[in-house]
């Protein structure tokens, strides 16, 4: 009981020690400046030198600007395909917007031609012309067929 007691009392003198001293090559630690060249270190300061200090310093800065050019070029490459998608939709849209208008005009030039093949059987018929008037029906039926396929 008394070793740890003695261990308890010896331990915390030793974490006051402020200055460092460096007599006849060997470093001491104080609570008072022990030499002209004492240095004051302060309670907590660590062993890590002012070199090394400045060596991680520059390495997280090196290491900041790296992460920035990483986010920076990250951030282009998704502008760049986020504008290669809406060029694709754009593209796609456009060939819809045509397509439709070529539906539009086939389902007009069908209808039309439906019109003509309709006034072709009532001239053949007037007319009498058997043969004639069986050729424009059948072009009657296939154009109906293909405007309620295509326009339907």
């Amino acid at each position: 009981m008394r070793t740890l007691l003695m261990c308890l009392l010896i331990v915390p003198t030793t974490a006051f020690a402020q200055y460092k001293c460096t007599i006849n090559g060997k470093t001491q630690y104080s609570d008072q400046p022990c030499a002209a060249n004492a240095r004051y270190v302060g309670a907590l300061e660590d062993s890590v030198s002012e070199r090394a200090r400045i060596d991680a310093e520059l390495l997280r800065r090196k290491d900041k600007v790296q992460r920035n050019n990483i986010d920076r070029r990250d951030d282009q490459a998704f502008q760049s395909q986020q504008r290669a998608l809406e060029q694709q939709v754009a593209a796609e849209q456009a060939h819809q917007a045509a397509a439709e208008r070529d539906r539009a005009r086939r389902c007009s030039n069908l209808s039309n031609e439906m019109k003509w093949n309709q006034r072709g059987v009532a001239r053949y018929q007037d007319f009498g012309w058997q043969r004639s008037l069986t050729q424009e029906e059948q072009d009657l039926k296939r154009n109906r067929e293909a405007y309620e396929r295509e326009c339907r």
